[in-house]
């Protein structure tokens, strides 16, 4: 996770966007900025499972999504801003 921090800092890079995806293979995402990214890091980000379709109920929807570091990219796409991506996997707080 280090590199991943090392490379966001020397390229610039504006954002990070997590991807993960629902039970039923959708891709979600959250995008966050390198402060953001740091915590996310240690701690995971956190994510409304019941935002998610088939994942939660309402009554138990906190998640935890987890970075993979070795899924980290840089979207080449983007022209406006610079944007990385890395994968994320989800999972209960607890």
């Amino acid at each position: 996770m280090e590199q991943i921090l090392d490379i966001v800092k020397s390229k610039k890079v504006d954002f990070v966007e997590i991807w993960f995806c629902d039970i039923l293979g959708f891709l979600k995402s959250q995008v966050v900025t390198l402060s953001e990214l740091e915590r996310a890091a240690e701690d995971g980000i956190g994510v409304d499972g019941s935002s998610l379709q088939g994942v939660m109920p309402v009554k138990a929807s906190d998640m935890v999504a987890r970075l993979d570091p070795v899924t980290f990219t840089m979207i080449p796409w983007r022209k406006d801003y610079k944007v990385g991506r890395v994968m994320a996997d989800l999972y209960h707080p607890n």
